[in-house]
């Protein structure tokens, strides 16, 4: 069952709607659709038909999702048909009592609700299966996009453990201590991701997973990691795809900050714009002629974070990245859009 609620939905409705009026008009006698009380009579009774219908089927979707397929098709199907016998009849008395002459006087009551019923009976049929073959489309399309974003981002969690054991692993011998607790802090960093059951979290949460990293980082590089936010408190529910910053800042301390003999500043900002929220990761470059391999890198986390943004957003959202001779900036901007 689509959701006969939704404006989408209720826009097809009454497009459907107006085209069986057209039709029921035009094939009897194409001249007629230059009548406009003729026109207008039969978009008047089949749009009231259309949206009472759809009413119904707002208010009774949930119970008739629960029947089997056959009965909630049958209970569907049979929504209409009520409809259109309720109000054809209606519309016949009012037309017989006040004489509008939109309706042919040698036509009875009976023959006029039957025949009316009848139409109703093909076209509901049609439209709902219309609408049903529509939802599956939709929903496939929805799993399919789900399915991607899940891949993409069982991607970026290996790809972070890996760096973070090595880090582990450099500070076992020199500081044991530091690497129990890079160890926790990966630990609680990696509870609170799986936590998740959808990708979109809030900004503030977002911020709390790239905090645990830093910590990490933090006791490798010490002093040389020097972190600085700008961060706007408005931005604090804005919903954001799940390790979509972090790996950015994962990117920008790898590449660049420990390239870096003295380390360098890391500058992490947030700034609602309207309806768009900016995420800057600003980040010092090495001297020209003296970037090892590492800072070259390849894409593959901002081709994955793209990915994932045109699977969450469409065209709404985007990746923008700047480098200048000595820093390097990656920015996201992101429509608003609710958490699931």
């Amino acid at each position: 069952m689509p959701d006969f609620c939704s404006l989408r939905v209720l826009g097809a409705v009454v497009l459907v709607a107006q085209l069986v009026a057209l039709v029921i008009i035009v094939v009897p006698d194409p001249a007629a659709i230059l009548s406009l009380p003729r026109v207008a009579a039969a978009s008047f009774l089949v749009q009231w038909i259309a949206l009472a219908s759809a009413a119904l089927l707002c208010k009774l979707g949930p119970r008739i999702a629960r029947q089997s397929n056959t009965v909630g098709m049958i209970s569907a199907w049979s929504v209409p048909l009520i409809v259109t016998a309720v109000i054809s009849a209606m519309l016949r008395l009012v037309d017989e009592a006040f004489r509008f002459g939109v309706i042919s006087e040698g036509t009875g009551l009976q023959p006029f609700v039957i025949s009316a019923v009848a139409l109703s009976a093909l076209f509901a049929a049609a439209a709902l299966r219309y609408f049903y073959v529509q939802e599956q489309l939709r929903l496939n399309v929805e799993r399919e996009s789900e399915a991607r974003v899940d891949a993409l981002q069982a991607r970026i969690r290996p790809h972070f453990l890996f760096n973070t054991l090595n880090t582990v692993a450099s500070l076992i011998r020199i500081d044991p201590a530091a690497a129990e607790r890079a160890v926790e802090d990966l630990a609680e960093l990696f509870r609170a991701s799986l936590s998740h059951e959808r990708n979109l979290c809030s900004l503030s949460r977002e911020l709390e997973l790239v905090d645990r990293y830093l910590d990490i980082e933090a006791l490798r590089l010490r002093e040389r990691l020097r972190v600085e936010r700008d961060l706007d408190p408005a931005a604090g529910d804005w919903p954001v795809p799940l390790l979509s910053i972090q790996p950015l800042v994962e990117n920008a301390i790898h590449h660049g900050i420990q390239t870096r003999a003295d380390g360098g500043c890391l500058r992490i900002s947030t700034r609602v714009e309207g309806d768009l929220l900016r995420v800057s990761i600003h980040n010092p470059k090495p001297p020209s002629g003296t970037a090892p391999a590492l800072s070259r890198g390849n894409h593959i986390a901002l081709d994955n974070i793209r990915q994932r943004l045109a699977l969450h957003y469409g065209r709404k959202a985007r990746l923008e990245v700047e480098s200048g001779p000595d820093h390097h900036v990656a920015t996201l901007l992101l429509p608003r859009k609710q958490t699931p």
